[in-house]
C-alpha cells in the first residue's frame, strides 16, 4: 500500500493509476463516538433522517452543498438517541460534475464530548483535478474522474488537514477506489447505485444521487443466482407506496432499468424483492 498515496497525488489529463501489484484492504467505515447537544443542527449536516432497519432503528445525518451530499454518520435510536457515530466521511456526487470543477465549503461544528462543550471549524475543498485508467488487480476502468476532498479542521488551537481520493466511473457514477493518503492505506468502495440481490436481507446502503426533474430513467446494476422476477417498490421515507416495477434481469450481473416518475427533492427507498433470493433495499436521493 506504500505506492497508494504517491499516485493518488498525481493530477491532470490521461493519467494512468497502476494498482495491479497492490494487496488491498476493504476498510470499513471507522466509526467514534461523542456525546451531541440537542442542537445538531449546529453542524452544517443538514439532512436528519430516521431509517428503520431490521434490529436497528437509527437516524442518519447528511450534509448537502451545491456539489456534493457528505454523509457524516449516525445515531442508534434504540441505545442512545444523544449519541452519534462518526463515520469515514462519503462524498456521493451528484450529475454531472466535470474534470476541472471545484468547491469549497464550511464546517462548523459544536458538541460536547466527556461533558466538555467542544467547538469545531474549518474547511472541506473538493476539486476534480484528474481523469484516466485505474488498473485494479481484477478489472481496468477507463474514464475514470479522480476527486481530491481536503478537509481542514481546528480543534483546540491545533490544525488538521486530510486529504481522500476518490475515483469515480463516469459511466456509472460510483466510486470505484477510495485512497486516504494520511496513514499508508488503500481502500476500495462498495459500488453506490448496484442493488444486491442475495440470500441474506440487505441493509441500507449510501444514496445515489439523481438529478430533479427526475423524469429518467436510472440505470442500476443486480447480482443474482438464478432467474428471478424482481420487484421493486419506491416509498417515500414515511412508508407511502408511489411506484413499482417487475424486472427480469436474467442471471448473473446484469444492469436493469427503471423509469422514474417526477419526484421532488429527497429521500426515497428502493426495496427490491428477489423472492427466495431475499430482499435489498436502496436509498435513492434526487437533487
Amino acid at each position: 500500500m506504500n505506492n497508494a498515496p504517491s499516485q493518488a497525488n498525481t493530477s491532470g489529463p490521461n493519467q494512468t493509476w497502476d494498482y495491479s501489484l497492490t494487496t488491498f484492504n476493504s476498510l470499513e467505515d471507522s466509526g467514534r463516538y461523542i456525546n451531541i447537544t440537542s442542537t445538531f443542527s449546529g453542524w452544517n449536516y443538514n439532512f436528519a433522517y430516521h431509517f428503520i432497519t431490521p434490529g436497528q432503528p437509527k437516524y442518519e445525518f447528511y450534509q448537502l452543498s451545491s456539489l456534493y451530499l457528505r454523509y457524516a454518520g449516525y445515531a442508534r435510536a434504540d441505545i442512545a438517541i444523544d449519541t452519534l457515530i462518526l463515520a469515514t466521511p462519503s462524498v456521493i456526487l451528484p450529475v454531472p460534475i466535470n474534470f476541472g470543477d471545484s468547491l469549497t465549503e464550511p464546517i462548523t461544528g459544536h458538541y460536547i464530548n466527556g461533558g466538555f462543550p467542544i467547538s469545531l471549524s474549518g474547511n472541506t475543498h473538493l476539486i476534480a483535478d484528474a481523469y484516466g485508467t485505474v488498473i485494479l488487480p481484477w478489472a481496468t476502468y477507463s474514464n475514470v474522474l479522480r476527486v481530491h476532498v481536503t478537509d481542514t479542521l481546528s480543534l483546540f488551537g491545533q490544525h488538521q488537514t486530510n486529504s481522500t481520493y476518490y475515483y469515480y466511473d463516469t459511466s456509472q457514477r460510483y466510486p470505484i477506489l477510495v485512497i486516504y493518503d494520511k496513514a499508508p492505506a488503500i481502500g476500495y468502495t462498495t459500488r453506490l447505485g448496484i442493488l444486491t440481490s442475495r440470500t441474506e436481507a440487505q441493509t441500507l446502503e449510501s444514496p445515489h444521487i439523481f438529478p430533479n426533474p427526475a423524469s429518467d430513467r436510472i440505470y442500476l446494476q443486480t447480482q443474482t443466482f438464478a432467474h428471478h422476477t424482481l420487484r421493486v417498490n419506491l416509498y417515500t421515507l414515511t412508508g407511502q407506496h408511489l411506484k413499482d416495477w417487475l424486472v427480469s434481469p436474467g442471471n448473473g450481473y446484469e444492469a436493469i432499468s427503471l423509469d422514474l416518475p417526477p419526484l421532488a427533492t429527497g429521500l426515497y427507498l428502493l426495496q427490491i424483492d428477489a423472492g427466495k433470493a431475499g430482499i435489498s433495499r436502496k436509498k435513492l436521493y434526487i437533487k
